[in-house]
């Protein structure tokens, strides 16, 4: 069965990624591209879409059975096949094309719970200190 609710910190990228190159599949952190340094593990992985390989769903499977995997994935557009597989294959939420732009009104460190089945997205945002 897939998991359909989870929920963690977001972690928001406005550019697309490529989980095959941009990934380290044994830390779960993003090597290459906007995202440098920052870790996915269990974050709530908002970015637009995927770029790059047919392989996609091999390595969020990988990133799962290494521990590494986010906790939900929102897109803004429509993913390909592949991702989509490779969420359902590694029980990883995904939620795309939502009635709201997303990036509108979730920002990294933002507390998010995704409910895949419901369709429904509640934030709490961060507290500036």
């Amino acid at each position: 069965m897939v998991r359909i609710k989870a929920q963690g910190t977001a972690l928001v990228l406005k550019e697309p990624l490529s989980f095959l190159g941009e990934l380290d599949i044994n830390t779960g952190s993003i090597t290459n591209g906007e995202g440098k340094g920052q870790c996915i593990v269990d974050k709530v992985l908002v970015y637009p879409c995927a770029k790059g390989s047919s392989g996609n769903w091999r390595f969020l499977v990988g990133l799962a059975n290494e521990k590494n995997a986010p906790a939900a994935i929102i897109n803004l557009e429509r993913p390909g096949f592949t991702e989509v597989q490779g969420a359902i294959v590694a029980n990883i939420p995904f939620m795309c094309r939502l009635e709201k732009d997303p990036f509108k009104w979730i920002e990294t460190g933002d507390f998010v719970v995704v409910d895949a089945a419901n369709g429904i997205i509640e934030i709490k945002k961060r507290r500036e200190s």
